[in-house]
């Protein structure tokens, strides 16, 4: 298409820093839930074709049905295999590049954008709610309702309702469970008031089985929010390193790691072991010193001391300031590059990470696990799916 001069442009439907990791020559980055929002300030020509990448396959299908479902009048394809199709093809991929969407929509166009996102409510059953329904949602202690703001991080950090999350609609739909832990929760989605991006999102969300809802009004809705709930976590007595080094050289304590299984890897106190938490009581059993758990979030251990607590372990404590503390004490570490084995690297896949290192192994094991997963659903999950009987375009 290229070298035959067509009339087309490439939109990569990831965020800004994973696009500037690595783009397809001549895309332009506009995150999946901005693509409806921003594509007429980006593509005046409704003739001219538009294709949209990613770095595999999920979010460029997902950005191109998305537009599809919109009503855009361009044709709409995705790349297959995204930029790891490109790299296996032998072609150069774009690095550093810094092209986006533009910051603004033109205030005349959100009529007609406003007009499609009608349809799209309509078409989806997408239901809303006011921030009296949402507060009253929040004061519920029986349920748990989410806040997710879909709107640029940028935005976000402009401004944002209290207790709402960053969550960049695209995101939201590739890796829900990141945000969302709680199945049968209330997601409440946030834009920007414009009542385009939180639709787009809950047309996709309400397909993957989730209970959404869009806030009326958005960011501007006067909904107040509340800080999330927190459980109850007991607190730890903090050791220093310099305490943790001493104790170490006594043989009076056990480290447990629970960092990621990786940074274990690189560096770790020398004699620690790595865990996690279900393994983590076996990993401590017939400790006769103190236990010392070592993270760079305090919450982390807080959570591992009750399983701890509830085996019977109670000398438990935290490194104040975790490996940073160690480090700058200038005190040693050790590497393991065989340890923990891949096997147990529970928090790590690695040819996820590899096929972004140049890995062509890693690019094709990945693509066939992606195109492999819905072989992998049983009929009860298939269930769970709310997809249209027809889509259009699909």
């Amino acid at each position: 298409m290229r070298a035959a001069g067509e009339d087309f442009v490439i939109l990569d439907g990831r965020p800004l820093a994973e696009y500037r990791r690595m783009n397809i020559p001549g895309g332009i980055c506009c995150p999946n839930a901005e693509l409806p929002y921003r594509v007429s300030s980006i593509v005046r020509n409704p003739k001219t074709r538009i294709v949209v990448n990613c770095a595999g396959r999920t979010r460029s299908i997902i950005g191109a049905q998305t537009l599809i479902n919109f009503g855009v009048p361009n044709p709409v394809v995705a790349l297959e295999n995204g930029t790891q199709g490109w790299a296996l093809a032998d072609f150069e991929l774009e690095r550093g590049a810094s092209r986006k969407y533009p910051d603004a929509v033109d205030a005349s166009a959100l009529p007609a954008l406003q007009a499609s996102a009608g349809k799209l409510i309509k078409r989806f059953a997408i239901k809303s709610a006011s921030a009296a329904t949402v507060q009253a949602w929040l004061r519920d202690g029986n349920r748990t309702t989410y806040l997710c703001d879909v709107r640029t991080p940028e935005e976000f950090a402009a401004g944002a309702i209290p207790g709402s999350v960053p969550a960049p609609g695209g995101q939201l739909i590739q890796a829900t469970d990141q945000w969302v832990g709680v199945r049968g929760s209330r997601i409440v989605l946030i834009d920007g008031g414009e009542n385009v991006r939180a639709p787009v999102v809950a047309s996709w969300l309400q397909q993957l089985g989730f209970e959404s809802w869009v806030l009326e009004g958005g960011v501007r809705s006067g909904l107040r929010g509340s800080p999330p709930s927190r459980p109850a976590l007991p607190p730890l007595p903090e050791i220093s390193a310099d305490r943790l080094k001493h104790d170490l050289d006594a043989g009076r304590c056990r480290v447990l790691d629970l960092g990621a299984s990786i940074d274990f890897r690189k560096a770790h106190i020398p004699g620690s072991r790595w865990s996690t938490r279900i393994r983590i009581r076996e990993d401590a059993r017939n400790a006769r010193d103190a236990i010392v758990l070592v993270t760079a979030n305090p919450d982390v251990a807080r959570l591992a001391a009750i399983d701890l607590f509830d085996a019977g372990i109670t000398d438990v404590k935290l490194l104040d300031g975790g490996m940073a503390v160690w480090t700058r004490a200038g005190y040693p570490t050790e590497s393991s590059p065989d340890r923990p084995p891949d096997a147990e690297c529970i928090d790590y896949l690695f040819f996820v990470h590899d096929r972004h290192a140049g890995n062509r192994g890693a690019m094709q094991q990945y693509l066939a696990w992606e195109t492999g997963l819905l072989a992998q659903l049983d009929e009860e999950e298939r269930a769970s799916f709310r997809i249209p009987a027809s889509s259009p375009g699909a």
